[in-house]
């Protein structure tokens, strides 16, 4: 997904999906050969 100014990651949850901006500070870490990107969301980014 794409808003404009940056790439936006839909992580499926159980009960809702989450909207991750694709930003350095939020998704620190990217790892192409297993598939895995750590994020280190700001307070309140999970919360709604």
């Amino acid at each position: 997904m794409r808003n404009g100014a940056t790439e936006i990651l839909v992580v499926k949850g159980v009960e809702k999906d989450h909207l991750i901006p694709f930003a350095e500070t939020i998704c620190p870490e990217v790892d192409i050969e297993n598939k895995l990107i750590r994020i280190d969301p700001p307070d309140g980014l999970l919360e709604f």
